[in-house]
This record gives C-alpha cells, structure tokens and sequence, in this order.
C-alpha cells in the first residue's frame, strides 16, 4: 500500500510538472504575423550626366526606398523562431529624367531568428536577436524606349533586432540587416542591364532599417 501510495504522489508530481511546461509561446500563442517597413535613403543612383550609379548632381536627402513586408513567424523554441515573407519594394532614384528609372520588386523570403535569452524560465523568445534571411527576388524595370525587362536574384543577409509584445497581443519588432544580392538566370536579355539592378538592389539591402507591428494569432 505504501508503495502505491508514493508511486501515485510521483504520478501526481510528473503530471503538474509537465502541466507546467507549457509549449514555448506568447500566452501560449506561438504564431504571430507582422507588416514590416523596410527603408533606407538613396545614396547613389544615376545622375544627369548618365553616370548610373555615381553621386548625382541632384542628390537629394528626400530620396528613399522602401520595402513593404508581410512575414508570419513560428516559434520554436524558448529563444528561437522561424517564418516566411512576402514582400513589395522600390528604389528611389536621384534623377527622375534619366532612362534608368525606379526599379520595383517582390520577393519571397525565409527567415531564422534566434533571441539573446539566458536559461530564465521564460517561455517566448522576447528582446534582443539575431537574424539570418534568405530571399527570391524578381525585378520590374522600365526604361525609356524600352520594354519591361524582368530579372531574378538571391539574397542572402543577416541582421540585428529586439521584438516586443504589448497588451499580451500587439508585437513590435525594430531591426538592422545587411546582407549581398547574387544573380540568377544566364539567358542574353536577362542579363540586359542586370550588373545595372543588381547594384541598384544591392544599395538598397547593404544597411536597411526595419519598423515593424504586428498581433498575435495563435
């Protein structure tokens, strides 16, 4: 009898433990969804000269890209999470007369985050992280006397960041990432301009700056 009754007080034990140990999470909530503004000032662009790429005569401070991003997020652990995106983006240019106008592109994208948590207990990764990002990316370009000329890149980049959660719903998430731009595709019209876009892509993600607010889902 007595040894039943410790085997039941372990049972009992082993039960609330595990109880306890509730799946990592937000309240319990482990998929969140975010928008994420991605910007950065136009430094180079093309100038009236035709320089593509060097310091305009008309740079201007008020030039900027953006990039308008939709990721869902799942955590995986206490100090880590993992998720998909999709995004919308431009870059701005310093000169809007000449014939290499602004680039626009979507992208399809991956994402690991793993958060600067110590062993505490705590069960959602929350504050500090680091990013690690890859990324499919297809450009619209339109030139002047020129048809629509698409191209396809890579992207593979990390970055710096702290997320936070408001209200036990609301997320928000302020980051840096940096990251390189590689070509896809050898076919003679794809490579038509595409040294051009790819740098004009690779200003844009060398040092982008993130604003982000989202909501818990479940």
């Amino acid at each position: 009898m007595k040894y039943k009754f410790f085997l039941s007080v372990f049972l009992l034990c082993f039960a609330i433990k595990s109880n306890a140990q509730i799946v990592p999470g937000y309240q319990g909530k482990r998929t969140y969804i975010e928008y994420n503004l991605h910007f950065v000032p136009t430094l180079l662009g093309v100038n009236t000269k035709g320089s593509k790429f060097g310091v305009g005569e008309r740079k201007s401070l008020s030039t900027w890209s953006f990039r308008h991003k939709i990721n869902m997020n799942y955590v995986t652990k206490r100090n880590a999470e993992m998720g998909g995106s999709i995004s919308l983006g431009n870059t701005g240019v310093l000169d809007k007369n000449s014939s290499f106008g602004t680039i626009r592109f979507t992208t399809i994208g991956f994402n690991y985050n793993r958060y600067f948590v110590r062993s505490t207990g705590a069960l959602a990764p929350l504050g500090r992280y680091f990013k690690l990002e890859t990324q499919y990316i297809q450009t619209a370009n339109y030139f002047i006397n020129h048809p629509r000329i698409d191209h396809h890149f890579a992207y593979l980049g990390a970055g710096i960041g702290s997320r936070k959660v408001f209200k036990d719903f609301f997320t928000l998430n302020l980051s840096f990432q940096s990251g390189l731009i590689l070509p896809l595709g050898t076919s003679e019209q794809a490579n038509t301009y595409k040294n051009d876009v790819r740098l004009r892509l690779q200003y844009h993600y060398l040092y982008e700056v993130n604003i982000g607010v989202g909501f818990l889902l479940f």
